[in-house]
C-alpha cells in the first residue's frame, strides 16, 4: 500500500483501494448477521474492508463488528473509557476467502473441514496491526502467546472448535486518534447505522481515557474464537470476541469474562449468513 501510495499519490490510490473494496464486496455471496444481538453492544455489525491487511495470508476479506454502545446520549462507545467494564472489547466475524480461488477446502481448514486455529489468529493480529495505526498509535507491536485449540464447542447449531489465544498489544486511545471515522468503518446492507447513533459514536473523546491511562497504554488480550467452514460459498468464518487485562488507577482490570457474558446470545442462538440478492 505504501508503494501505491508513492507511486501515485494518497487521493489517487485512495480511489483504487475504494474501487478493488467495491468490486470484492460485489462478489461476497453471504453477509452474517446475529440472531440475537450481544448485550450492551450496537446491535449492526459494522464492516472493515480487510484485504489489505490479509492478502500477505493469502486471503481476502472482510471483519463484521461490533463496539460497546455509549454509556449515554452523544457519547462515544464506551469502548474508550477505561472506567467501563467493556473497555477495549471486541465482537467480530470475520469472512474469508482464499487469494487462490480453485478446488479444495476454505481458507484455514484442512481437507477434512477441520481448522487450523493459527491461520485465523494470524489474521486477528494482522488486524490489531491495522486498526492501531489507523487510531495513530503506527509503532505499537502486536504478540501472540498462550495459543491452544481443540476444546469442541457450538455456534447456535454450527458444530465448531474453540481456539484461544492471548494477545499481547496496546490500547487504541491516545493523542493521534483520527477526528474522522470513515476511514474506520462503514455499515453495509443489511446493516445499517442504529438510530440514535453517528459516525463520531464510534470515535474516542479525549476526556474518556485522558488522565485515567497512559496514551497506547498496553494490554493483554484474551481471545476465544470459533472457526465455521462455509464451502458452499468457498469462504470461511471467525467468530470471535476479546476483552482485555490492563492497568488501571493501581490495579489489573479484566475486561473478558463482560465480554465473554455479553457474547452468550450469539453462541446459543448462532449466526445467520444471508444470501445477497445480487451479487456479481
Amino acid at each position: 500500500m505504501k508503494d501505491l501510495v508513492g507511486k501515485v499519490g494518497w487521493s489517487a490510490a485512495e480511489g483504487v483501494l475504494d474501487a478493488l473494496d467495491s468490486l470484492e464486496w460485489s462478489c461476497l455471496p453471504v453477509v452474517p448477521s446475529f440472531r440475537r444481538p450481544p448485550e450492551g453492544f450496537v446491535p449492526a455489525l459494522a464492516t472493515t474492508w480487510m484485504t489489505p491487511s490479509w492478502i500477505r495470508s493469502g486471503c481476502l476479506g472482510y471483519n463484521f463488528w461490533t463496539m460497546p454502545l455509549p454509556a449515554g446520549p452523544r457519547l462515544p462507545s464506551a469502548r474508550y473509557d477505561p472506567g467501563h467494564p467493556l473497555f477495549q472489547t471486541w465482537i467480530c466475524v470475520y469472512l474469508i476467502r482464499k487469494l487462490v480461488v480453485g478446488k479444495g477446502p476454505p481458507y484455514g481448514f484442512t481437507q477434512h473441514l477441520e481448522p487450523v486455529p493459527e491461520r485465523f489468529v494470524s489474521l486477528g493480529q494482522a488486524d490489531q496491526k491495522a486498526w492501531l495505526r489507523m487510531m495513530g498509535a503506527s509503532s505499537a507491536e502486536v504478540w501472540i502467546h498462550d495459543g491452544s485449540d481443540g476444546s469442541p464447542a457450538t455456534v447456535g447449531e454450527v458444530r465448531t472448535t474453540l481456539t484461544r489465544a492471548r494477545m499481547r498489544t496496546h490500547a487504541d486511545v491516545g493523542p493521534d486518534n483520527p477526528s474522522q471515522a470513515r476511514l474506520l468503518l462503514s455499515f453495509r446492507q443489511p446493516h445499517a447505522m442504529p438510530s440514535g447513533l453517528t459516525q463520531e459514536s464510534f470515535l474516542p473523546r479525549r476526556g474518556q481515557w485522558s488522565g485515567k491511562i497512559r496514551p497506547y497504554q498496553e494490554i493483554e488480550y484474551t481471545v476465544h474464537g470459533f472457526p465455521i467452514a462455509l464451502p458452499k460459498h468457498g469462504l470461511s468464518a471467525y467468530f470471535f470476541y476479546a476483552g482485555a487485562k490492563y492497568d488501571y488507577g493501581g490495579r489489573v482490570i479484566d475486561s473478558f469474562e463482560n465480554v465473554m457474558s455479553a457474547a452468550a446470545p450469539i453462541l446459543e442462538d448462532g449466526i445467520e449468513f444471508i444470501e445477497r440478492r445480487h451479487p456479481r
